[in-house]
């Protein structure tokens, strides 16, 4: 089945919402069920690369989630198409620039 127009990105927004959903819970379960967690537990757990993972894909799900919701109010609500391109690139970069910056500080966790 091909997305037509709008589908795709509404598609993507409820999937990187569900994700985030499951990984709330997830987390929630965790820290209600486990024992408390100390710093060093903290930074044990983080530094597994499953954990990694799943905390690459929570925040790549936000960023992503994020850049679809304001994507589309700009092109709902700004109307000079300059400003608009600015608007966008500025988040665009914004958010790419967070992504790396996760990836650094997973990649340093250990």
């Amino acid at each position: 089945m091909r997305l037509l127009g709008g589908q795709r990105p509404w598609v993507i927004q409820r999937l990187t919402a569900l994700y985030l959903l499951l990984f709330l819970a997830a987390s929630v379960a965790y820290v209600a069920l486990g024992n408390p967690l100390t710093f060093t537990a903290w930074r044990t757990l983080v530094a597994q690369p499953v954990v990694k993972v799943g905390f690459f894909l929570m925040f790549s799900s936000i960023f992503l989630h994020a850049w679809i919701g304001l994507r589309d109010v700009l092109l709902d609500y700004v109307h000079p198409l300059p400003l608009r391109m600015l608007l966008l690139a500025s988040i665009a970069a914004g958010l790419i620039a967070l992504e790396a910056w996760v990836v650094i500080i997973l990649a340093g966790a250990r």
